[in-house]
Formats: C-alpha cells, structure tokens, sequence
C-alpha cells in the first residue's frame, strides 16, 4: 500500500512540475520556463548564433469577439503548434502573453534562422474546426544572437520592437535593425 501511495504522490508531483513549466492551452513552455531556458542556452552557448523571435496571432482579439474565446484557444494551440513545427526540434518554444510567442531558434549555418523564419511567416495559417474555417494572421520580429546582443531580456526587448513595427506595417516579418 506504501508503493501506490508513493506512486500518486510521485505523478502529483509530476503533474505540478508540468503546471509549473508548460502552458496548459498550448502544451509549450509557459514565459517563465521558457526565458529560464533560453538564458541558459545563451550562457551555456557563447559561441553559437540564434534568433529571437516574437510572434503575435495579431487579430485574436477579432476573433474572441467574433467566433467567441473557444476558437480563439483553439487558433492559439494551432499557432503554436504551426510554430514548434517549423521552428525545429532544437528551438525553444514558449507562450510569452495571451497570443504572444517567443522562439529561440539555433543557427547552425549561414542564413538557417531567417530560413526558418520565412517558412513560419509564409505557412498557411488556417485552422478547420466543425466544418468553419478560421484564418489568422501573424506580426513576427526577431533579432540575432549576438550580433544584436548577447542578454535575454535586451534580445526579447529589440524583438519585441521589430514585432510591434511588422504590426504596424500590418503585419508579416521584420528583423530588429
């Protein structure tokens, strides 16, 4: 009886750490998890390059109003989804606010990063559910890694602007300058 108690307590536990690291909606790392992980990278990677990106579903508040919070959610989780797929297997992936993503994606040759950025801004981003069909778009802006810096937050920040510029020119991708 000691052995089963052990084991519930151990998959509560595993369950809380789960609560703790991911996002319950997406199934990808929550902000903090993520800004801990990729730190780490950038600290235990000095000599490597990356990308930041930020990635806002930018007409999720649309949406919500129009569709109603359910197909918001459901949009959200195929965003995410869209994004860990072309990102890479490497990459860092994590939901940073309400339909707002961060990626660290690694670089291992030349021009690979913004390759892979350019397949995320041009996937087709349309998602099916109960015979509707929902399109939503995307704001992404990056910066590299370390070329535009070598700090997590100073990288998010420069991302976050080239995002928010890509938002105002009405969307598609910008890299930081």
């Amino acid at each position: 009886m000691s052995n089963e108690g052990s084991s519930i307590n151990s998959d509560i536990l595993r369950s809380i750490e789960a609560r703790a690291e991911y996002d319950t909606l997406t199934e990808i790392y929550n902000r903090n998890a993520a800004d801990a992980n990729i730190r780490e990278y950038l600290k235990t990677h000095p000599d490597d390059r990356a990308a930041i990106v930020m990635i806002e579903v930018t007409d999720i508040r649309y949406i919500n109003e129009k569709y109603g919070h359910h197909i918001g959610d459901i949009i959200l989780k195929a965003a995410a989804e869209l994004i860990a797929r072309y990102s890479g297997a490497d990459s860092i992936i994590g939901r940073n606010s309400g339909a707002q993503f961060i990626v660290l994606i690694e670089e291992s040759s030349g021009s690979e990063v913004e390759s892979v950025i350019k397949r995320i801004d041009g996937a087709k981003r349309i998602v099916e559910h109960e015979g509707e069909t929902y399109e939503y778009s995307f704001a992404i802006g990056y910066c590299l890694y370390p070329s535009h810096g070598i700090l997590m937050h100073d990288l998010a920040a420069k991302a976050y602007t080239a995002m928010e510029n890509s938002k105002a020119a009405g969307g598609g991708c910008m890299r930081y300058e």
